[in-house]
């Protein structure tokens, strides 16, 4: 198990890294190609396009979480039917949702700045739409226990997605180089999914090949799971996707609204790399508590999380801003203030990010919900007066004053009950280890940008 474990972190951990590189050269062909302006207006597309998974209603990680539990092969034969009907019925509402959404969003002042036609925003909606079918198929593999081959198809789709950018942009199709790329993503990653999936299970059809009563009958099975695990995903989704959006309608400027936009895209490939561990925790912690063993195998992991979250945001606090402002010479870099507060939001939801991964493990989907809904509403709701004076700096403050609501103390607390373990001690030796390596990396990183400015 712990040589599987660590292949699979590897794995993550590259996925991640090609996110990461392929992001910056991402940075490089937006610097080249697009003004701020211009690029803020599919910016702001397409974080909202984040939330189509959603759609899904929950069903995907639910379904995800019974298959590793299962052991009768043909009650796991069932669920995958159920899956892959399921996904057949939604695919229209996905599109019709994708379509409708860009298409309104179009008619915006922020949008109409771009002059593009009513079709563009149809396109960018049918290839959104597309590259989440194609993402819900990928992640079926989760539940057949081939985690390794979705970080691997990460990885392809981050390069793939790429390489049509560059291309569509050195062809002159601006901004419709973007539904392109979109679109190839999602096909690269589709046709391999499909043939693992079915290399696993041969008897897999595309269609599902479901009875309707079978289909009800499992739709009512797993439909109480389903939603309390949608609120946990729909809350976590807007917590790290809807400050993008308010600062781009409050700060009233598309400019802002990239700026912003890049520096969370950095934080986001950042966490996404730190939590490697936890993201392959949770299967085991799955598996872990159907076979009634300890499934506490990751306690490990808030000690080295600790360490590593508190040196990543005590470097990228200081280093992020004059990075990006030479990186990326046309645009410019982002306030420093706006990326101390967001370092500070990302250490604190860093810091829990084990505990979280350990309640989606076990299914406790209604903690997670219930914590992470009550730190957006705090978010949103300090975002409107905050953000309106302040701009970006207030909506920034205001999503990390939610935290006290949620990744803060709460999740951390569920924890440690679930674990019987001693929950003050606890926190206090986490963020004992965090603020220490939030310390030598700010004084690292300073010392640094002052030698070699």
């Amino acid at each position: 198990m712990t040589g599987s474990f660590l292949r699979t972190v590897a794995w993550k951990v590259s996925a991640t890294l090609s996110g990461a590189l392929a992001g910056l050269l991402m940075l490089r062909l937006l610097d080249a190609h697009l003004l701020p302006a211009r690029y803020g207006v599919v910016a702001v597309a397409l974080q909202a396009m984040l939330y189509l998974p959603l759609l899904d209603f929950g069903f995907r990680t639910t379904l995800n979480r019974r298959l590793l539990v299962e052991p009768d092969p043909a009650e796991r034969r069932r669920l995958l039917n159920f899956g892959q009907a399921l996904y057949l019925r939604l695919g229209a509402l996905v599109w019709a949702v994708a379509v409708v959404g860009m298409v309104a969003y179009g008619f915006t002042p922020t949008a109409r700045l771009a002059r593009e036609p009513v079709l563009f925003f149809v396109a960018l909606g049918t290839a959104g739409a597309f590259s989440v079918l194609a993402l819900a198929q990928v992640n079926l593999l989760i539940g057949l226990g081939e985690q390794q081959r979705v970080f691997r198809l990460n990885t392809l789709g981050s390069w793939t997605n790429l390489l049509a950018l560059w291309l569509g942009l050195r062809l002159g199709w601006d901004l419709w180089a973007f539904p392109w790329a979109t679109a190839l993503m999602g096909l690269v990653q589709l046709v391999p999914a499909w043939l693992w999936c079915k290399a696993k299970e041969p008897g897999l059809r595309w269609t599902g090949q479901l009875a309707n009563t079978e289909f009800r009958e499992l739709f009512r099975q797993l439909r109480a799971d389903a939603f309390a695990c949608l609120r946990s995903q729909f809350a976590i989704l807007l917590l790290f996707t809807v400050d993008v959006v308010l600062v781009g309608l409050l700060a009233r400027d598309p400019a802002v609204a990239a700026i912003y936009a890049t520096a969370a895209r950095i934080f986001g490939i950042v966490r996404g790399a730190l939590q490697a561990g936890s993201e392959a925790l949770w299967p085991l912690v799955a598996k872990a508590s159907a076979d009634g063993s300890d499934p506490g195998q990751g306690d490990w992991l808030l000690r080295v999380n600790a360490w590593l979250y508190g040196g990543a945001m005590g470097a990228m606090a200081v280093t992020l801003a004059p990075f990006t402002e030479w990186f990326m010479k046309k645009w410019g870099g982002p306030d420093p203030v706006v990326v101390a507060l967001l370092a500070a939001r990302f250490l604190v939801t860093g810091l829990t990010s084990p505990a979280a991964y350990f309640l989606l493990g076990l299914g406790d989907f209604r903690s997670l919900a219930r914590y992470c809904e009550r730190e957006l509403a705090c978010g949103v709701v300090l975002s409107l007066p905050l953000g309106w004076q302040f701009g970006a700096r207030g909506v920034a403050l205001a999503f990390l004053i939610g935290t006290v609501f949620g990744t803060f103390t709460p999740i951390f607390w569920q924890w440690a009950r679930l674990r019987r373990l001693p929950a003050g001690r606890l926190f206090a030796t986490t963020w004992a280890r965090g603020g220490l390596a939030v310390a030598l990396s700010v004084g690292v990183g300073g010392a640094g940008l002052a030698l070699g400015a």
